[in-house]
This record gives structure tokens, sequence and C-alpha cells, in this order.
């Protein structure tokens, strides 16, 4: 999954179906218990740019994810999320949308140069 995350084209549409088909069976065959194989399939689509569906999935492995596991903080491509105390909820926004997020505007730097990081990187 990662390396597909890693290319400068889009991921090849063959090789998401079959990587989507492969995560829906698992997450049948656990009952939609597991919290990261809804983390893989956020992956998928996001790669494929269906970003509320993306949401979706991930609020999902969140809220499925024991926050006393040891794999409770999974990994989203490099970046870690974390919840903490100070925080309401978790989610994941593209670059466009944080512009429009209440939050501080030290953040919002930070994040524009983590986007410019990573458009230098591809």
């Amino acid at each position: 999954m990662e390396y597909l995350e890693r290319l400068e084209d889009a991921a090849p549409a063959a090789e998401l179906d079959q990587i989507e088909r492969y995560v829906d069976r698992a997450i049948t065959l656990t009952q939609g218990r597991v919290g990261h194989y809804y983390e893989t399939k956020g992956r998928v689509l996001a790669l494929r740019g269906e970003f509320e569906a993306a949401r979706a999935a991930v609020a999902q492995a969140v809220e499925l994810e024991p926050r006393t596991a040891r794999d409770y903080l999974r990994r989203l491509g490099d970046e870690e999320l974390v919840y903490s105390a100070e925080h309401k909820e978790l989610e994941v926004f593209t670059y466009d949308e944080v512009p429009r997020l209440h939050m501080p505007q030290p953040y919002k730097r930070t994040i524009a140069r983590w986007r410019e990081r990573a458009h230098h990187l591809a």
C-alpha cells in the first residue's frame, strides 16, 4: 500500500481495485470489528480522491481501535495521527481544506510547509 502512496503518478486503478477487494474481504471476515482494515480502506479511498468516504473509513478505524491497544495511533502515510485531551475530535483533511479549519495560524503555516515539502519530494 505504501509504495502506491509514494508514486509520482496516480496509482494504477487495477491495483487499487485489488487492494480494496482484499480489504473489503478482511472487513467481512472480521465482521467489521478490526479498525486497521478501515484505516487501509481509507488510504485506498484517499488515493482514488474519494475524500469523504476516506474520512468515514478513518473515523470508523479510530472508533474501533481500543484506546489502550499498542497500535491505537495508526499511521497514514508518514504522519502519525495523535489524539490528546486538548482535542475534541480527530479527522483527516486535504491540504486545500486547512485554511478554513478552526485552528491556530502557526499550525496552518506548519501544514503549508509540509505540503510544500511533499510537493518537492514528489
